[in-house]
């Protein structure tokens, strides 16, 4: 039903609603549009990941994944690793020890370009990451200090950007271990939640390598996927190509030749090799989502040992309002040059009703990643029991971080 200030009732089982312009109207009865994107996680995944909350929840796992279930997810994934250095060796091979040449050099060019494109990458960071030093703030380095002894973690160093995400990532081929702290994300965040935050994310370091291989050769498994595939500029120019050539008919070659010739040739690559690929996928993420969520529970159950479970909670919440400070963010560097940046993230979080919270958190039950358990079970698990802090924050973090995150805002407004 419609009424003057909205919709006031689901149409699906008829219950009032609360009508509100600013977030997405949706049913808590029936979760009527709690998801209107209409997301899907594999049932596969969804079972999977029912099985490891119901093993952490019965507390049959004391550490973040087996050692079967680790070496089976690097049987799976150092092969395709692999791929792009066997590439690029047998192009070299091809040119040196095949002949005919004109032939072996087009087989060649094939190998070394899907080498070149999907060879291993290190991790970077955003380009407005601003480097903080211990001199700069050495609270910050105290507290990572004390829990970075618990957790047995070493970093070399903090940098701090306007993202919405604070993570531990090991940088440049030398693979320094860094905190990257986005400061939409925590801005909104309590100093005790900042601590939680922190514990979680130097907790995840230790399963670091596993996690660094995984996604390594899930970004060479997807890309080659993709490269199979006819994406939509592909099927475009097919279809201009398809209307434009008949007018164009002779002897000669053109653009739109070329267009059709690249759209079937795709297809056909497609066809023979994307099967294949398309298998080991689903296998690499069956074999590899059992360790990488394993760690997150560690993580999660680490951080509220040393920040406390309400803190935990409360940060773990304010991750699914991260975009909706960093939009803030950005909206006040384009439009709003009175108001501090970071102020408006802070407020566009803690604003956020109850109500669309909790939507978010359903939400989470149909948007799955491969290598995070979904919010929902991590919030029931971290609920079931309440654990005092062992490291309380007293400093303020923000005022150190403050000229970084000056630097960081005015890289950003330059790129806006």
């Amino acid at each position: 039903m419609q009424t003057e200030s909205g919709l006031s009732h689901c149409p699906q089982c008829d219950h009032e609603l609360p009508a509100d312009p600013r977030y997405v109207t949706w049913c808590d009865q029936c979760d009527w549009n709690v998801d209107p994107e209409h997301h899907q996680v594999a049932a596969w995944q969804q079972r999977q990941q029912q099985a490891l909350y119901r093993d952490w929840e019965r507390g049959a796992v004391t550490r973040p994944g087996s050692w079967a279930a680790r070496a089976a997810a690097y049987s799976v994934a150092v092969p395709v690793l692999l791929v792009p250095f066997a590439c690029l060796f047998g192009g070299v091979a091809l040119l040196l020890f095949y002949r005919p040449l004109w032939f072996s050099g087009l087989l060649a060019v094939i190998a070394l370009v899907i080498g070149a494109a999907f060879r291993p990458r290190p991790q970077q960071l955003p380009p407005d990451a601003q480097p903080v030093s211990p001199a700069d703030a050495p609270h910050l380095y105290a507290v990572l200090d004390d829990i970075g002894r618990i957790t047995r973690t070493k970093l070399t160093g903090v940098y701090l950007h306007t993202g919405p995400t604070i993570g531990y990532a090991r940088i440049t081929w030398r693979f320094r271990p860094v905190l990257a702290i986005g400061t939409s994300y925590w801005a909104a965040l309590a100093p005790q939640e900042q601590v939680a935050v922190i514990a979680h994310e130097l907790s995840l370091a230790r399963s670091s390598r596993l996690a660094l291989t995984i996604e390594a050769a899930r970004h060479v498994l997807t890309g080659l996927i993709a490269s199979f595939q006819p994406g939509p500029l592909d099927e475009a120019r097919h279809d201009e190509a398809q209307r434009v050539l008949p007018s164009h008919a002779g002897g000669v070659i053109s653009a739109q030749d070329d267009a059709i010739v690249n759209y079937y040739l795709t297809k056909l690559a497609n066809l023979v090799f994307g099967p294949a690929a398309r298998l080991y996928l689903a296998v690499f993420q069956r074999i590899t989502l059992r360790p990488t969520q394993y760690a997150v529970y560690a993580a999660d159950r680490q951080a509220a040992q040393l920040a406390g479970t309400e803190a935990t909670v409360h940060a773990l919440e304010k991750a699914l309002l991260a975009d909706t400070g960093f939009r803030a963010l950005e909206r006040a560097l384009r439009y709003n040059r009175d108001e501090d940046p970071t102020t408006a993230a802070r407020r566009a979080v803690t604003e956020v009703p109850a109500r669309e919270l909790d939507r978010r958190i359903r939400l989470t039950r149909r948007c799955g990643t491969p290598d995070v358990p979904p919010t929902y079970l991590r919030l029931q698990l971290l609920q079931q029991s309440s654990t005092q802090p062992q490291v309380m924050l007293t400093a303020d973090l923000d005022k150190e971080l403050r000229p970084a995150t000056q630097a960081a805002l005015s890289a950003l407004r330059q790129e806006l």
